[in-house]
């Protein structure tokens, strides 16, 4: 009997959950999981891209970030503006 772990779409989402309570560091290893599954995923490569930003890592987080552009086809500044916007607003991350 072979078990499977957990998926590239599950690691992403505790990753998620831990970055919306604040847990900004302890996402980042959700999010690097989830990229050895599926290294093309790109909400998990702005996730961890923005994880790392926002902790401070910012030599780290750019070449993430600018894969995710690359990935979702939408521009870096744009994504990071939403996401700052809505947090603001009360809507979280």
């Amino acid at each position: 009997m072979v078990t499977q772990g957990p998926s590239d779409r599950l690691l992403n989402l505790m990753g998620y959950e831990a970055f919306d309570q604040g847990e900004f560091a302890r996402a980042i290893p959700f999010f690097k999981t989830a990229l050895t599954i599926a290294p093309n995923d790109p909400d998990a490569t702005a996730n961890l891209g923005i994880s790392l930003f926002v902790i401070g890592r910012f030599d780290e987080a750019d070449p993430w970030l600018e894969r995710a552009e690359k990935l979702n086809k939408r521009p870096r500044a744009g994504a990071l503006n939403a996401d700052y916007q809505n947090r603001n607003s009360g809507a979280g991350w």
